[in-house]
C-alpha cells in the first residue's frame, strides 16, 4: 500500500472545489449520524476516524485541485474501511454517484485492472469491408508513381457519394477530409475527384492551421500530427467524416520526429489512433516503400515499423510485375478479419482515373516483392536502405546494426555501401557516454546537446513541415477548403 509518514491517501470519486461536494456532504452526513463531528479546515475536514478507537482527528477529508475526494488517515486506514464503519453504501447514496463509490478505491498510480467479463464484444464496422475498418488507422504503401494518389481520390469519390465499392460491396456516404502535401488542389485534386465523379461539396481539405507570426500578423501555417486538436476540430466542424486520407504521413509527423525511431512514430501516431476510434471514421495513411530487400512486403514501409505495427489493415499498391500498366492492390498486414483478396486496376482515359478489373487477382504482394528484387545487387540495395534510413538526419550505428538484423541486410554490405554512398561517421560525446553516429555528408545534426565534435551540429532536413508559431486567439484552428 502506498504511504507517506502521515498516511495513506485514497481518491473515491470527483466533487467541485467551489462548494461541498455531494459525496464529501453524503460522508459528513453519515459521521454525523454516528455522533462524529467534522470541522472545516481550509479545504479539508477533520475528524475521528471510525475505524479505530480514539477521541483526536485522525481523518481528513478532503477535495484537491482535480476535484479528487480523498480521504487521508493518520493510521494508514483504507477508504475502503472508513466507508464500511460508517455505513456507507449504494444505498445510502444519490443515484448520480453510486456509480463512482462502487467503481475502485484506488491511490495515483495502482493499476486499473478490467475483467473481460465486463468487455461488452462488439462487431467490427467497415467502410470497406475486409479492407478499411471504421475506427482504426489503415496503412496504403507504395512507391512513387505506382498511383497511390489515384487510388485514395477514387475512395474518396465513393465515399462522398455512396457509390459501391470496386468488389462490388456496398458503401456508406459520408464526408471525406484530405490532408495531402504533394498534390495540388487546383490542378490534381480537384480534376481527378471530377474524373471519378465526386461529390466535392461533400470533400475537404485540411490546408493549414491558423497562427500568428512574430508581428502578430494572422499567418497560415504548417498542419502536423503533433497538434493532434487541430484535427479533432476539423473534424468537429464537418461534422460526418468518414474517412480521413493522410498523404503522405512522412510530411504530417512534424519536423522534430524521426519515422526511423518507434517510439517517436508511436508518440505521433497512438493520438491519431485514440482519434479514429472516438470518431469512427477510417484513417489512410499513405506511405512510401522504401528500396531494398525484404521478405515481408509489411518490412518495406519507409521508416519505423512502428507505422505497420499501429495500421490494424495495411494494403499495398504494386505494379504487376507481368504488365506494367496494371496496378495490383493487395492485402498485408491485417488484424480484423480474413484478408480481402487482391485487386487490380489501370489508370487511363481524358481526363485520366481508375479503372477497376475484374478478374480475380491471385498473386500475393510477398510474390511480387520477390519477382521486384530479382534485378538489384544486394550493394545497390543497401546503399538505397542506408539512404533512406539517413534521409533524416545522423543515426547512432548501434541502432543501424540492430535494423540491419531486423531486415535481414548483411552487415559487411552496409559497410561497403556506406562508403559507396559517402556517408560520414562522426563520434558523439565523450569516453563511455559517447556513441557513433553515421550521416549524409549534407546533412547535419539538430540537437540541443554539447557534442565533442561541432561539425556535426547543424539543422537537420525536416521530415515534414512544423509551424512554430502561437495560435491566434478566436480564431479557427484550421483552414479547411471545401472543393465547391
Amino acid at each position: 500500500m502506498p504511504s507517506s509518514r502521515m498516511g495513506s491517501r485514497w481518491t473515491m470519486g470527483r466533487g467541485c472545489s467551489m462548494s461541498i461536494s455531494p459525496v464529501v456532504q453524503s460522508v459528513l452526513d453519515a459521521l454525523k449520524s454516528l455522533g462524529i463531528e467534522s470541522k472545516k479546515s481550509g479545504r479539508e475536514w477533520k475528524c475521528q476516524c471510525p475505524v479505530h478507537t480514539g477521541d483526536k482527528a485522525d481523518l481528513r477529508i478532503g477535495v484537491g485541485p482535480d476535484g479528487l475526494v480523498s480521504f487521508h488517515c493518520r493510521h494508514q486506514c483504507s477508504a475502503l474501511s472508513v466507508i464500511e464503519a460508517i455505513g456507507l453504501n449504494r444505498e445510502l447514496l444519490s443515484e448520480m454517484f453510486q456509480q463512482e463509490i462502487l467503481q475502485a478505491v484506488a491511490v495515483c498510480g495502482s493499476p486499473v485492472i478490467l475483467c473481460t467479463a465486463d468487455v461488452q464484444a462488439q462487431e467490427v464496422s467497415w467502410l470497406w469491408n475486409g479492407r478499411l475498418p471504421l475506427g482504426c488507422l489503415s496503412l496504403l504503401v507504395g512507391r512513387p508513381g505506382e498511383g497511390k494518389s489515384f487510388a485514395t481520390l477514387d475512395w474518396a469519390a465513393r465515399v462522398s457519394t455512396g457509390r459501391d465499392w470496386p468488389d462490388g460491396s456496398s458503401c456508406e456516404s459520408g464526408s471525406v477530409l484530405l490532408v495531402s502535401a504533394e498534390d495540388d488542389p487546383g490542378d490534381t485534386i480537384r480534376p481527378r475527384l471530377d474524373a471519378h465523379d465526386a461529390d466535392p461539396h461533400r470533400i475537404y481539405l485540411l490546408k493549414g492551421v491558423y497562427a500568428k507570426d512574430k508581428q502578430g500578423k494572422l499567418i497560415e501555417g504548417a498542419f502536423t500530427l503533433v497538434n493532434i486538436e487541430t484535427l479533432r476540430q476539423a473534424l468537429d466542424t464537418i461534422g460526418d467524416v468518414r474517412l480521413i486520407v493522410i498523404d503522405p504521413i512522412g510530411s504530417y509527423m512534424g519536423g522534430k520526429v524521426d519515422a526511423h525511431r518507434d517510439n517517436e512514430v508511436r508518440g505521433v501516431l497512438a493520438p491519431l489512433a485514440a482519434l479514429a476510434q472516438e470518431k469512427n471514421a477510417a484513417v489512410v495513411l499513405v506511405a512510401h516503400q522504401r528500396k531494398g530487400k525484404a521478405i515481408n512486403p509489411d518490412d518495406m514501409t519507409l521508416g519505423s515499423i512502428g507505422f505497420t505495427a499501429i495500421a490494424r489493415s495495411v494494403l499495398h499498391l504494386m505494379r504487376d510485375p507481368d504488365d506494367e500498366d496494371r496496378r495490383l492492390l493487395l492485402p498485408g498486414k491485417m488484424n480484423l478479419a480474413v484478408p480481402a483478396p487482391g485487386l487490380a486496376f489501370t489508370i487511363g482515359g481524358e481526363p485520366a482515373r481508375v479503372q477497376w478489373a475484374s478478374d480475380p487477382v491471385t498473386i500475393t504482394a510477398a510474390e511480387v516483392l520477390a519477382k521486384s528484387n530479382g534485378g538489384s545487387s544486394a550493394g545497390d540495395e543497401a546503399g538505397d536502405w542506408l539512404r533512406d534510413v539517413l534521409s533524416n538526419g545522423p543515426f547512432p550505428v548501434s541502432e543501424i546494426r540492430s535494423m540491419v538484423q531486423r531486415d535481414g541486410l548483411a552487415w559487411r554490405t552496409v559497410e561497403r555501401a556506406k562508403k559507396r554512398i559517402k556517408a560520414t561517421a562522426t563520434r558523439e560525446g565523450f569516453a563511455s557516454g559517447g556513441r557513433w553516429m553515421w550521416a549524409m555528408p549534407t546533412i547535419g545534426r539538430q540537437d540541443d546537446s554539447k557534442t565533442a565534435n561541432p561539425a556535426i551540429e547543424g539543422d537537420v532536413a525536416d521530415y515534414g513541415g512544423v509551424c512554430d508559431s502561437e495560435q491566434s486567439d478566436g480564431m479557427p484552428p484550421a483552414d479547411l477548403h471545401g472543393l465547391t
